[in-house]
């Protein structure tokens, strides 16, 4: 098995000699000694001298030549406000207490999320709200309807988790734009050739699919989700959206209906329909249409 038993910060470790990346969430990285597995599958011993801070970039040095790189897993967050400064201050005393790893602001404080400490924090009076860890991309969003003369009601949230931030009231329409390998908008973004490698794949995949699954309950009978990537690769698109469809009896492919008039998809099988690098001036693209049947 491969053993890493230093860790070199970011930018002071050569990326030419990354063998893979080990993608870990936050209690994972803090640790001395641990069996973890990289994105790529690849299982390796974490060996250290002391417990150390794992940081996002670092590079763990493996004993047989080469590095696996660090990054820090995309985790949910909640968003503690207080009815004044001295409660906030009480509720950051508890936090510390319990020894948890907390963002702390004049206004607000910034925690993973957890349901025992969610509880106990309510309970101390706290407002407590679910937030993406992206949530500051909702400045864009609000810019761009301001331009076009629209509105929208803007929930900062995770997709992951709709019972933190969802009515209960079914959606007609609900449009998913998925993280993902971005390798469609590589004529305008070269690094990305650079930046991905194939153990990147695999997680994206996986969180595309959690995130199909938690909002399709969401949708209303005869509603539409519009599921899109600016991603090329079938594993992200059509792989993602023919297992969905394979285990959902009440979900149907509608896109070629939705598609008419629209140049012929390259790969006309579907499902969904794929848009390649530079076909109409586009960058490349993909979408699905998916129809709740009942």
């Amino acid at each position: 098995m491969l053993k890493a038993t230093s860790v070199v910060s970011s930018g002071h470790w050569p990326t030419a000699e990354r063998k893979a990346v080990v993608t870990l969430a936050q209690h994972d990285r803090h640790r001395r000694r641990i069996r973890l597995t990289a994105d790529d599958g690849t299982g390796f011993l974490l060996d250290l001298t002391e417990a150390t801070v794992l940081r996002h970039g670092d590079g763990l040095k493996l004993d047989g030549g080469g590095y696996l790189e660090v990054r820090a897993a995309i985790e949910p967050l909640v968003e503690v406000r207080a009815a004044s400064p001295q409660l906030l201050a009480r509720l950051a005393w508890h936090l510390g207490n319990r020894h948890l790893p907390a963002a702390i602001h004049a206004d607000r404080i910034l925690i993973r999320d957890d349901h025992v400490i969610v509880d106990m924090l309510k309970g101390l009076g706290a407002e407590v709200t679910a937030v993406d860890a992206s949530s500051a991309r909702l400045e864009r969003v609000q810019s761009n309807l301001d331009r076009l003369g629209l509105a929208a009601t803007l929930v900062a949230g995770d997709a992951l988790r709709p019972d933190g931030w969802w009515d209960g009231r079914p959606y007609d329409r609900i449009l998913l734009d998925v993280p993902c390998s971005a390798t469609g908008v590589i004529r305008r973004h070269p690094d990305i050739k650079l930046l991905r490698r194939p153990g990147d794949l695999k997680p994206l995949v996986r969180r595309q699919r959690a995130m199909l699954e938690a909002l399709w309950p969401l949708l209303k009978a005869g509603g539409c989700l519009l599921y899109t990537s600016c991603s090329v690769l079938k594993a992200e698109n059509a792989g993602v959206i023919r297992a969905f469809l394979a285990a959902t009896p009440e979900a149907g492919d509608g896109t070629r209906a939705a598609a008419v008039g629209w140049p012929p998809s390259p790969d006309p099988e579907g499902p969904g329909h794929v848009r390649l690098p530079g076909e109409a001036d586009m960058d490349g693209f993909y979408y699905a249409c998916l129809e709740k049947q009942g």
